[in-house]
């Protein structure tokens, strides 16, 4: 029954999206590189390393393969197939379908009663929006987190069943989450800091140059009046 209502609501979530902005719900492969199925539940203090970020698994949690080629992480509570385990939380990527992140989760707002946080939550530097569904739908806890990062559109989906909690967990994954690599736009602006200084250098050893410049010009002026002089002393003492 649970499975059931899941499906329904999930449903009614991509009804609900423009057409120019829907997910595309397409059926997919099984991912071509699954991750590393865990035997015994973490501890609540390993990380674990995904192809695009790491974080701390939540003690009591086991890190499943992915049921999709778009999800780079699943991990599930009281078993390792949803929806037979007592929740879920899985990481997916796609190319981003509405302006913002914020924009995103509000969809899933709308199609779930549901209500979105006021503020971002950070995400290892990146920012992140977080909806969640209504209680009224007693489907569990339902959260769908998005955040934005080099052209990808990074969702957080949060599944569990009627009267479980999931918020500790989900604050383990926010709270140690980093990213395997820096940010393209952060680095490309590194870069351009870098030649910035160096231009900035390059100048600087310019004016050195013409200064250099001026100093031999003033010596070669000094001695060319010092040279003056001494002529004109000499045809003095001629004349005399």
């Amino acid at each position: 029954m649970r499975a059931f209502i899941c499906l329904a609501v999930l449903c009614v979530f991509a009804a609900g999206c423009d057409k120019e902005q829907a997910t595309d719900m397409k059926p997919r492969q099984a991912a071509a590189v699954p991750a590393t199925v865990s035997t015994a539940p973490f501890d609540g203090k390993t990380t674990h390393e995904f192809d695009h970020f790491s974080f701390t698994v939540p003690a009591g949690w086991v890190v499943v393969t992915p049921d999709l080629d778009l999800t780079r992480a699943m991990i599930m509570q009281g078993g390792n197939e949803w929806p037979n385990a007592k929740a879920m939380i899985k990481i997916d990527t796609q190319a981003p379908n509405t302006e913002s992140p914020k924009s995103m989760v509000e969809v899933f707002s709308t199609n779930t009663a549901g209500t979105v946080a006021d503020e971002p939550v950070d995400f290892g530097g990146t920012p992140g929006y977080v909806a969640t569904a209504s209680e009224a739908l007693k489907t569990g806890q339902r959260n769908l987190v998005a955040l934005f990062r080099d052209d990808l559109a990074y969702t957080i989906v949060v599944n569990s069943a009627d009267g479980v909690k999931v918020d500790a967990a989900l604050e383990t994954v926010r709270s140690s989450w980093k990213w395997k690599n820096p940010e393209k736009k952060a680095a490309e602006g590194e870069a351009g800091d870098a030649k910035a200084e160096e231009g900035k250098t390059g100048e600087a050893k310019a004016d050195e140059g013409k200064a250099g410049d001026a100093k031999a010009g003033g010596a070669k002026a000094g001695d060319a009046k010092a040279g003056d002089a001494k002529a004109a002393e000499e045809k003095k003492g001629d004349g005399n």
